[in-house]
């Protein structure tokens, strides 16, 4: 059985107060708890957690309170291998303390209260990081003292943290992350990504040199536009509308970005480029190729387990990376979904927070016509061509000039699947 030696036991009884005052606890359970631990010497928080009296989320929140300690960091999030090695076992153990994880400088630290000053200065000369402290009960800290630092754990405790800590994960599992996790806005995570369902690998396409060369012409340009014009910009923003006359520089620059880059799309030559490829990587050069005839941008998307997504790389006129960001399911609520649902698009989309965004992470405007176009396979789409039109009097010729690449582009993606499997 574990004793409470080494915990202030002004500070649990006045814990104990507190619960039984904000109705947590009835004063018959208060006074049972109080002869126990004074009694036996058994952990407060084991007796609290142990019987059901109340969750250890609820007796976080309290402790938090009590010690005035409120970050974002998880207190219930396990500690990251590169924060254990931080501190010897001994020192974790003299200090009450145990590092959880970095991020930007900072270390947050699981601690037992009450905490002390003195341990914090003490960490932070010791790690050279601003030192985040998080309130920890004993029954956690001991736990994790055994999972990640062989620490004997006394038998009926350890089943006690088994059956009420949250966030518990196997051992051998704990520093595992899924390789595969898509996160869909609507339903929350969705792992086990299935490699039939993106049998090209679409999703993990390179940067390829051209796109970076494009990128950088992008970046000065930019650089430009923002010199020379913020300052009208800033004055403009205070109005209703940005006059047309400071919006005109960056829309005649984008208008020349992928034509200066690549080789417009020769319809006559589409049977032709589409024999030429032989990888998955030059899939997107087609519709790079079809983007520069009259797109301010191009973006493509590959359809898996129900959602559609970005890949690095597989944009022309948009920064490559943002294009990861964009997990949208296949069947509603974007005009990702209405051009899956349509196969074919000319428009803008839909005026909602979430087309905005992915407008935004493409480069575009709710005011910019959007052309798109889905690859199927057996009626099941594989891949999504996004593009933001800059010429629209060419909108409706494009419009049809796309449709018959994406029935090009289903046959160059059935043709290499067949090889990847006889391979």
């Amino acid at each position: 059985m574990s004793t409470n030696t080494n915990e202030p036991m002004d500070l649990w009884l006045s814990l104990l107060s507190i619960l039984e005052k904000d109705g947590i606890l009835l004063p018959s359970q208060t006074d049972v708890i109080r002869r126990i631990y004074k009694g036996l010497g058994q952990s407060m928080d084991v007796l609290l957690l142990g019987s059901g009296l109340i969750s250890e989320r609820t007796l976080q929140n309290y402790l938090q309170k009590l010690y005035g300690v409120n970050t974002m960091f998880d207190p219930f999030e396990f500690p990251t291998p590169e924060a254990c090695a931080m501190l010897t076992v001994a020192e974790v153990m003299q200090l009450n303390a145990i590092p959880q994880k970095t991020e930007n400088g900072s270390v947050s630290v699981l601690i037992i209260p009450p905490i002390d000053p003195g341990q914090l200065e003490w960490i932070r000369a010791r790690t050279q990081m601003f030192v985040v402290p998080l309130v920890t009960t004993p029954l956690r800290f001991h736990y994790i003292l055994n999972h990640c630092h062989n620490v004997p754990m006394d038998e009926t405790e350890r089943k006690t943290a088994m059956s009420v800590l949250e966030q518990l994960e196997p051992q051998e599992d704990r520093f595992v992350r899924p390789a595969n996790v898509l996160y869909d806005p609507y339903s929350g995570p969705v792992e086990d990504i299935s490699d039939d369902d993106d049998p090209l690998n679409l999703r993990n396409l390179p940067i390829m040199d051209r796109t970076h060369e494009v990128l950088d012409i992008f970046r000065e340009e930019l650089a430009g536009i923002i010199e020379h014009d913020l300052p009208s910009y800033m004055e403009a923003t205070t109005s209703d509308a940005l006059p047309e006359s400071e919006i005109d520089p960056a829309a005649t620059v984008a208008s020349r970005r992928l034509d200066a880059a690549w080789k417009a799309l020769d319809p006559a030559k589409i049977p032709e480029l589409a024999a030429g490829i032989e990888s998955r990587e030059d899939i997107p050069s087609l519709f790079y190729s079809f983007g520069a005839r009259a797109m301010r941008s191009v973006s493509l998307f590959t359809c898996t387990e129900g959602f559609a997504m970005g890949w690095t790389g597989a944009g022309l006129g948009v920064f490559p990376h943002r294009l990861e960001g964009i997990i949208v399911p296949e069947d509603r609520g974007t005009f990702i979904a209405d051009i899956i649902q349509n196969n074919l698009f000319l428009g803008k989309a839909a005026p909602s927070v979430v087309n905005r965004r992915i407008l935004q992470l493409l480069g575009a405007d709710p005011e910019d016509i959007l052309v798109g176009g889905a690859i199927l396979l057996k009626e099941r789409p594989v891949m999504v061509v996004v593009c933001v039109l800059d010429d629209e009097v060419a909108g409706p010729d494009e419009v049809q000039l796309l449709q018959e690449l994406c029935q090009v582009a289903a046959s160059i993606v059935l043709k290499l699947v067949r090889a990847k499997k006889a391979s």
